[in-house]
C-alpha cells in the first residue's frame, strides 16, 4: 500500500539571526521559531534551542512544568548532566529521565504530556549543586490539523556512542517496548 503525503512549497519571506531568550530561568539560544513570525507561517515547524542549565535548588524547585501535544522532542546533553520529568500522557503519572553527557531523551507528546518538571532535581540529590549541563533541544510539530488525532505518548533515553553512532540505553539492553517504539534511535 502506498502512502501519499500532501506537501506545499513555501516562499522564504524572512531571514533572521538566532536570539537569546529567557526560558525557565535560563538564557536560551533560540534558532527556531523566530520572534515576530506568526506560527501560521511556519506550521508545522522545527524548534532548535541551545542552553546551559545550572544545577541549583532554585532551578530544580522552579515551576517549569508545561504542556505540549503533537510535538516530537529530542534533548541531547552536550556536556555535564541533568534530569527532568515528564508525564506518561494527558492524565498520566510523571517519570524521570536522566541525561548524562552524550545521552539523548526522546519524547513523542501524542495527545498531550507535561514536561520540564524538576530540572536538575536528581543531580541535587547526588550532591552536584553548582554543576552545569549544556544541552541542545530540537523538536518538530505535527501539522495543526493532526495534533488532536489519537497518537501514543512515547519516551526513552539512550546513550549515544561517539564511535559507532548507535544509541544504547543506559542498561545496555532495549526493552521490547523501546525496540518497537524507538528503533529509529538505534541506527
Amino acid at each position: 500500500m502506498a502512502t501519499q503525503i500532501d506537501t506545499a512549497l513555501r516562499q522564504i519571506v524572512v531571514v533572521k539571526d538566532a536570539r537569546i531568550r529567557p526560558m525557565m530561568g535560563n538564557s536560551v539560544l533560540e534558532f527556531l521559531p523566530l520572534a515576530g513570525i506568526p506560527y501560521s507561517m511556519v506550521d508545522p515547524y522545527i524548534l532548535v534551542h541551545e542552553a546551559t542549565v545550572k544545577i541549583t535548588p532554585e532551578q530544580a524547585n522552579q515551576d517549569t512544568t508545561h504542556p505540549h501535544r503533537g510535538f516530537d522532542n529530542l534533548w541531547y546533553a552536550i556536556s555535564g548532566s541533568s534530569s527532568t520529568g515528564h508525564s506518561t500522557g494527558p492524565g498520566g503519572t510523571f517519570e524521570r529521565a536522566k541525561l548524562d553527557e552524550g545521552s539523548v531523551v526522546k519524547v513523542r507528546t501524542g495527545r498531550g504530556v507535561y514536561h520540564a518538571e524538576g530540572l536538575g532535581k536528581d543531580e541535587l540529590e547526588e550532591g552536584k549543586v553548582g554543576t552545569e549541563m549544556r544541552g541542545l533541544r530540537s523538536g518538530s510539530t505535527w501539522p495543526a490539523r493532526t495534533r488532536t488525532l489519537i497518537q501514543p505518548h512515547r519516551s526513552c533515553s539512550a546513550q549515544i556512542s561517539p564511535s559507532g553512532g548507535r544509541a544504547t540505553p543506559p542498561s545496555g539492553r532495549w526493552s521490547a517496548r523501546a525496540r518497537r517504539s524507538h528503533s529509529g534511535l538505534r541506527g
